[in-house]
């Protein structure tokens, strides 16, 4: 189906997209060159109705069609219609005054074009025909890489990067790592903000929404240690160094005799920590180390011996409501079946008014047209574990992780997080 979008002009545009369009980057910068492209069409086609009085319609038909198509991977082809009412002589068709119209508007699509592009492409080549009763500019559009001038990126430090000497669970759970950033967003002063979804809060403020999650990176934990292989690995009394409540509960359900010690900081600071002995072991996400190119630090713990926190591995990018320019540029980057997975995971979340004060553990995976979600619920000690698995048809995923929610909700008590 071709992509339509309303623009404020009283024409009709259209949008073909090639099947052979698979890189996301292209498919957004196809649009986005569609948008742009459109707008300025729309420009030109206000002022052929007003600048000449009418006589616009006089001559051309209302569909003023604009049909885009990448035939490269580089290359974007634009075919700009301007179809004649039905009925014109072949006189009326050839007159100087026509013409002389269709070159003006022509001209100016293309003037205009050709100077929003500006870092994002070249306009390549470009000729006009006249077939079927219609006058034809054809367009060929060369884009370039977004140049680095083109993005500004605006590091926020948020209390909870500030702060590293209490556990978050003090100090205030995971709102601390949005706040200031989420402030940005409602200012304008940006216009996206990209989350680690594991930090992220199940409400947002008013008038902000998560509208694209990047396809995931390995949600499990890795088993860090200088010295040892795994947890069983590790002698009796060893220190476990880990800031995060859930993890600890993990430990300590399973090697009650291990000593957890507070252990905030990136992942430089936390393997500095190590090596000073601070502690003889810690956790690291997986997809953190994947993403550092520090791949040979990671010792995968399986699901069923640790369950990840909810989210974990998943990148979201954050808008304000009703920003449509800036959702059509990221919408593209959205991973479909993580976007599932997002929607049992954050919902099993909100069920149990999850925050960094309470060790929840909640993963979701698909499988064919199923998804199976795996939800835990820990005393902070970890003398009381809940835990269970629940599956069904994808389009469930919210009903299933709010069923699992309730569930182990119920089996707490009222007071099992307390």
């Amino acid at each position: 189906m071709p992509y339509r979008r309303n623009i404020d002009s009283p024409f009709t545009f259209r949008q073909h997209r090639h099947p052979l369009i698979q890189n996301l980057k292209t498919a957004a910068m196809e649009r986005a060159l569609f948008i742009l492209i459109g707008q300025y069409v729309a420009i030109a086609g206000r002022n052929l109705m007003g600048v000449y009085k009418g006589l616009g319609r006089k001559y051309f038909a209302k569909d003023f069609s604009l049909d885009v198509v990448i035939r490269q991977e580089d290359k974007l082809s634009v075919f700009l219609a301007f179809p004649l009412v039905e009925g014109l002589s072949l006189a009326e068709v050839q007159d100087p005054f026509v013409h002389q119209l269709i070159s003006n508007t022509i001209e100016s699509v293309l003037n205009n074009i050709d100077l929003a592009l500006s870092h994002k492409g070249v306009l390549d080549s470009s000729k006009v025909d006249y077939v079927d009763d219609r006058y034809t500019l054809y367009m060929e559009v060369v884009y370039q890489n977004m140049s680095e001038e083109e993005i500004e990126i605006c590091v926020i430090n948020t209390t909870g990067d500030k702060v590293q000497d209490r556990s978050l669970s003090e100090i205030g759970g995971k709102g601390l790592f949005t706040q200031e950033i989420e402030e940005g967003l409602l200012s304008d002063r940006i216009d996206i903000a990209v989350h680690s979804m594991k930090d992220m809060p199940t409400v947002l403020p008013n008038n902000l929404e998560i509208s694209v999650f990047l396809k995931r990176e390995d949600a499990r934990d890795s088993f860090i240690s200088n010295g040892y292989k795994n947890i069983d690995d590790l002698p009796h009394g060893s220190v476990i160094g880990t800031s995060s409540l859930r993890r600890r509960a993990q430990v300590l359900a399973v090697r009650p005799d291990l000593r957890v010690v507070e252990f905030r900081g990136n992942v430089q600071t936390r393997l500095k920590k190590l090596a000073h002995g601070v502690a003889d072991a810690t956790f690291l996400a997986c997809a953190g180390l994947n993403r550092l190119s520090m791949k040979e630090l990671v010792r995968p713990i399986s699901i069923e011996k640790m369950l990840p926190a909810v989210a974990q591995g998943v990148i979201g990018i954050e808008n304000k409501v009703g920003n449509d320019l800036i959702l059509d540029l990221i919408k593209p980057l959205n991973h479909s079946l993580t976007t599932i997975q997002m929607d049992a995971e954050r919902t099993f979340l909100s069920v149990l008014d999850g925050s960094c004060r309470t060790p929840i553990g909640g993963h979701a995976i698909i499988k064919g047209d199923n998804i199976y979600f795996y939800g835990e619920i820990l005393k902070c000690d970890g003398s009381v574990v809940h835990k269970d698995v629940w599956s069904g048809p994808l389009s469930d995923s919210k009903i299933i992780g709010e069923e699992a929610g309730k569930i182990l909700k119920e089996k707490g008590g009222r007071n099992f997080f307390g």
